[in-house]
């Protein structure tokens, strides 16, 4: 991961992309999120949207398949009454369209990053068009990327990342090629930004990292 030793600044609401609303963790996720999970990065809005989520009861839904109707429209309430999320949100929607119409363009807005330093895995939660959805990733397979890269990956640029979203603080699953994008103004913790996990030097192998690029697809 980009070196993190300091503090960086840095629907239309449709059922067309409307699915299931559940957590996407991995097979392991039962063990990894036992560890204690430490707050690296919340967006500016999240306490607020999180806020509202857990009073309307979203969360608890969650767990029930059949509940993607009433928790599309607690994410359309939630969108809307939030004035400055809700620009935000209408800014997002070409990165939504193009995820779902275009095979290496996979991005996601993150509102919440959190370490789980036990077992070495970045916890994110991250906003769709229909709704919030939570997933976790291997520390080791999060790596930077410059803005450069992002382009690279976006050869027709179809959609140019938003005013607010920091170029700089760019990351890639370097397996999966799923590109995380962070708010300029959000909220870097130094707790969880200085632990000593994500120090490059205890967390990443960066000679590793080419050994699981999708050569044949990279720079498509």
């Amino acid at each position: 991961m980009k070196s993190l030793s300091f503090t960086r600044k840095r629907l239309l609401l449709t059922r067309v992309n409307a699915k299931p609303f559940h957590f996407t963790l991995g097979l392991d996720s039962n063990d990894a999120l036992k560890s204690t999970k430490i707050n690296v990065y919340s967006a500016p809005e999240w306490n607020n949207i999180k806020g509202y989520l857990t009073e309307k009861g979203y969360f608890a839904l969650q767990k029930n398949k059949d509940s993607s109707k009433i928790m599309y429209e607690i994410w359309r309430d939630c969108v809307f009454q939030n004035e400055e999320f809700k620009a935000k949100y209408f800014a997002l929607l070409p990165f939504f369209f193009e995820d779902t119409y275009t095979r290496y363009a996979k991005k996601k807005f993150i509102l919440e990053m959190n370490l789980l330093p036990d077992t070495k895995y970045l916890h994110f939660v991250c906003a769709l068009p229909s709704g919030i959805t939570e997933f976790i990733e291997p520390l080791t397979d999060v790596i930077p990327i410059p803005a450069e890269d992002f382009r690279l990956k976006h050869i027709v640029l179809r959609s140019r990342p938003a005013d607010f979203i920091d170029a700089d603080m760019f990351y890639i699953n370097r397996k999966s090629s799923v590109i995380f994008c962070f708010d300029k103004q959000g909220t870097w913790n130094k707790e969880g930004v200085n632990h000593e996990v994500l120090n490059i030097k205890n967390s990443l192998e960066e000679p590793n990292w080419f050994d699981y690029i999708k050569l044949d697809t990279y720079w498509h």
